[in-house]
């Protein structure tokens, strides 16, 4: 369980990651201080799944490498290294057409925020705009248009933002991580 954010600042340009500091394996608080965010190339990445995920991610090369990737390239990378490391939903009922990898993510880059479906199936947010994900994203969320509302910065709405989640959402212990891209 996780909360995981981003937001493009419509003014600056500059593009905040949000994050909770630990996470949940079942009742058991996992100690961390880390980000959820992984740094890939141009792009940084979370996700609101298992492990598995994230750890897959983590350990392929290409999408380390510093050449640009374009959206659609990184997530065609992203699909193939779920299907090589046959990652899916554990109900994979498909309709033979699309395949439920299991798990949502949220990407960054320069151009703006993106959200990632079960299918990876992207979508850009409005600069501006928060995306979340994770047990804590509805929370997160909320927050944001609160403190946004009353002319908190981005980057202050982001971390009440995450402090939010974290006070109102048992899945989505530690502290907040908020950095810039």
């Amino acid at each position: 369980m996780t909360t995981i954010c981003a937001v493009k600042d419509p003014e600056t340009g500059t593009v905040w990651l949000g994050s909770n500091s630990q996470h949940c394996r079942g009742d058991e608080r996992v100690p961390s201080t880390q980000s959820k965010w992984d740094r890939m190339g141009q792009w940084a990445i979370a996700n609101a799944g298992s492990t598995k995920h994230a750890y897959v991610v983590k350990t392929d090369e290409l999408l380390k490498k510093s050449e640009p990737l374009t959206l659609v390239e990184f997530v065609s990378r992203l699909r193939k290294i779920f299907i090589d490391n046959e990652i899916r939903a554990p109900d994979d009922d498909q309709d033979g057409v699309s395949t439920d990898f299991g798990a949502y993510f949220v990407l960054a880059h320069e151009t703006g925020v993106y959200g990632l479906d079960r299918m990876l199936t992207p979508h850009k947010i409005d600069d501006g705009e928060i995306w979340a994900n994770g047990s804590g994203c509805d929370y997160a969320r909320g927050a944001f248009l609160a403190a946004r509302s009353l002319g908190q910065s981005i980057e202050d709405s982001l971390r009440i933002a995450v402090e939010i989640a974290i006070s109102c959402d048992r899945g989505s212990p530690g502290s907040a991580i908020i950095e810039q891209l």
